[in-house]
């Protein structure tokens, strides 16, 4: 993949599982870099906050932490609109106009405003447009022992805070509606 530039949507950086595997996965090799927006990341506090109204400020405040931390860098600034935005829900034209602006290689959504393009429309953007379960399987097919060793460590990891056992990481994806990679990760984990 050498050094593509990724930008992530807040329904990807919403989910624990694809945010800390994504960042897992970047920081393991240098095949990929990820930034985002301010705005973005407001998306994923909003929605934080109305799925769990009750909750203590430190978890929107650290999920909001954890994501500047780990990225490469946000887009700054951009226009409020960009020429070439195809999707049909005008609220993501924010995402193409940053997206645009920073040059990126990849939009990874899961927005269908962006994945149900058509081939036509795809073909008249500047990146591509990736769903998660897409874009981790590429991930795979380019460096399968980068995933092979972040599962390892993954593995590790839920075993030490679940000692009592029923780690599935597969499950994790299969829930995170990353079907295709849930089955590349079972294989990594034989694998080890």
């Amino acid at each position: 993949m050498g050094a593509t530039q990724v930008f992530v949507d807040a329904n990807v950086v919403r989910s624990r599982t694809l945010r800390d595997w994504l960042f897992l996965l970047r920081n393991a090799g240098d095949m990929f870099s990820v930034c985002t927006t301010e705005d973005v990341i407001a998306e994923v506090v909003y929605t934080l906050r109305r799925e769990k109204p009750e909750a203590p400020g430190y978890l929107t405040r650290s999920v909001h932490d954890r994501i500047i931390e780990q990225l490469d860098y946000r887009v700054e600034d951009y226009p409020a609109g960009a020429p070439g935005y195809r999707g049909s829900d005008p609220d993501d034209a924010h995402v193409h106009a940053a997206a645009v602006a920073a040059g990126v290689d990849i939009v990874l959504t899961a927005d269908k405003g962006f994945t149900d393009l058509s081939e036509e429309d795809r073909d008249g953007l500047p990146y591509e447009i990736y769903r998660p379960d897409e874009f981790f399987v590429l991930v795979d097919d380019s460096s399968p022992g980068t995933v092979r060793r972040v599962s390892g460590e993954q593995l590790e990891y839920w075993c030490a805070k679940n000692p009592s056992g029923g780690v599935n990481l597969p499950a994790a994806f299969d829930a995170a509606d990353c079907p295709r990679f849930a089955e590349r990760v079972r294989l990594r984990l034989q694998q080890l």
